[in-house]
Formats: structure tokens, sequence, C-alpha cells
């Protein structure tokens, strides 16, 4: 019995810090009009292609999504409260992280900010607690354990272009000048040598676009290398969810896995896409007329790819479940999930 309520123990310390995290997808959501988003003012243009550098980021999250407009001004469309009582809307970002549990900014200056309820420390102590638990009364530990070092790194990092974390456990970071750090509590820090890139993907392995557009990868397999060297040398854009994505320059969409066929047939018929993103088991697309595409894996609709009415669209993302749209006029589109 003693044994057993020991074992009880180690659980709860075990899933101590992913409370902590998770719970907050649980709290209400800032009471924000859908129409009009809050922060800087709405957004202008068209929806004619936008230049690859004026390309709106966004980020859709379990709980959250944003947007920067083309001048760099954060609109927070919804969000817990945490992440708003934190956040700086007065200041202008570069860019948005993607990573499902917290939204990720990315300064002017290229350094991050993410919102986390505990220190570097704190998860030290909780993760040495975890292990001591782990070694006396036996267990798993280590293979899915917040990482503090990445709590420090976000702090700490400047020059960041593009990153797409699992936060607080492991990160993948582009800098400004094209190197590409991953960092993980498993393996420690380690970079993708030899190659310089301007943005990149993470799905089982890595693929990214160099400066001039050059589409390369790092091997993910036998098969998916030999499917990904027949690609197109030059891409536009590159997402993943449960597979690679990239965008061609001719505005087609093209997608790389075995498992994946149904998704693979779908998206090489789309034509004018002018933006991609893709999460899990969803590929959605922009199309340079404002109206948007989606495609899910069979059996995986939750409602997602419910955007065939969707018009004036200049920026999309999913989060799997969910699938997100803003509008030129700033306001915004969401799906509604399916809970199954």
């Amino acid at each position: 019995m003693k044994k057993k309520r020991c074992f009880c123990v180690l659980c709860g310390l075990g899933f101590l810090l992913l409370a902590g995290c998770r719970a907050r997808t649980e709290e209400p959501f800032v009471d924000v009009p859908t129409e009009k988003p809050t922060g800087v003012p709405a957004v202008t243009g068209t929806t004619e292609r936008l230049p690859e550098e004026k390309r709106i980021s966004i980020a859709v999250g379990d709980n959250y999504a944003a947007y920067l407009d083309e001048e760099g001004g954060l609109h927070i469309l919804y969000a817990p409260e945490e992440i708003m009582e934190n956040l700086d809307l007065e200041k202008k970002y570069a860019a948005l992280g993607k990573d499902s549990s917290t939204l990720v900014t990315i300064d002017e200056e290229g350094k991050l900010w993410a919102y986390y309820p505990f220190t570097a420390e704190e998860v030290e102590d909780i993760n040495r607690q975890t292990a001591e638990e782990a070694a006396k009364y036996g267990g798993n530990y280590g293979l899915s354990s917040p990482n503090p070092g990445i709590i420090r790194s976000f702090a700490e990092l400047s020059g960041v272009r593009q990153v797409i974390s699992n936060y607080p456990f492991e990160s993948a970071v582009l800098l400004e000048d094209g190197t590409l750090l991953h960092e993980s509590y498993s393996k420690g820090t380690y970079s993708w040598e030899g190659v310089t890139l301007k943005e990149f993907a993470d799905a089982e392995g890595t693929a990214g676009i160099t400066e001039d557009g050059t589409f390369v990868f790092q091997s993910t397999g036998w098969e998916r290398e030999k499917k990904l060297k027949e690609w197109p040398e030059k891409l536009k854009q590159i997402c993943a969810g449960n597979c690679i994505v990239g965008l061609t320059e001719e505005g087609t969409v093209i997608a790389e896995e075995a498992e994946l066929d149904y998704i693979i047939n779908t998206v090489e018929k789309w034509s004018g896409i002018s933006m991609v993103a893709a999460r899990g088991g969803t590929v959605i697309g922009l199309k340079t007329d404002g109206t948007v595409v989606a495609v899910c894996t069979l059996g995986n609709d939750r409602g997602q790819c419910a955007v065939e009415e969707w018009r004036d669209i200049v920026a999309v993302d999913t989060n799997g479940r969910v699938t997100v749209g803003v509008r030129k006029d700033g306001s915004f589109v969401k799906t509604e999930e399916r809970i199954r």
C-alpha cells in the first residue's frame, strides 16, 4: 500500500508542470468581439498576393490566435487572460512563433518572448524531484520533460527570424544569419551544419528554403528522402503538420508522406495559392483572390475545413482543429470545432 501511495506522488509531481501550463487552456478567453480585433488599427490592403517580405505573420494555437499586420502591429484575436496581461501591444513585432500552447513573439530586435508561469529554476527543481521519484519507485523520466534551457534561451536569444517550438519542451530557432538551432531536453543544443536558411519547417525531420528559394532538407528516412528529392528546386514557402507542405513559385502546392495520399492528391489540384498553413493532418491554402481551400486526413474532420464561404482573406493558419482567417479590413473569421 505504501509503494502504491508513493507511485501516486510520482505521478502528481510528473504532472505538476503540465497542470500549471496546460490548465490555462481551460480558462475563459478574453471577451473580444468576433469582427473587431484588439490592439493596433486594422489591416489595410488588397487580396492580391503580398510581396514576400510583406507576408502577414499569423499564429493559431490551442487556445489563442494572433497576427501581425504589414507594419508589425500585433492583433490578438483571442487569448487567455495571462497572455493578454503580459503582452506589450504597443510594440512593433517582426514575426510570430509557432507553438500550440502559448503565444511566442519576435520583436524588431529579434528577441523572443513567450508567457510561461514558471522560472527556469523552478522547472529544474520540479525535474529533479520527478527524477528522484522515478529512480526510487520506477517509471519513465526525461522523454517529455520540460527544458529549463529553453526558458533561458528565449529570454537571452537575439537576432531571431523564425521559431517553431513545443514550449517549454523543445524548440527550433532560425537566426537572422541563417543558422538553425535545435534545443531539446534529451539532445541539448545542436544545429543544422552547412546551410543558410531563409525559413524552415519541422515534421520528423527538417526542411528549409535558402535565401534564393532553393529547397533543402535533412534526411528523414529513405522513403521520405526519395520523395523530397523529386520536389522543385525552388519554393516560395514551406510549412509542416504531419507532413511537409511546399508552395511553388507558380502558386501550386505539393506535399509528402505516404500515409497521407488523400491530402497529396487534393492539394496538387489547387492553383493560384499565395500562402499555405498546416498542422496535424490539416492543410490550408489561401488563394490570390482572397478565398480559402482546405483538406484534412479522412476521419479527421472536426469542422476545420469549413472555409468555402470565406472571402477577402489575407492570412490563414490552423491548429489542426480550428482554422482562422484574417480579412483585409482586419476582422477575422474562424471555424467552429466539432467535439467528437
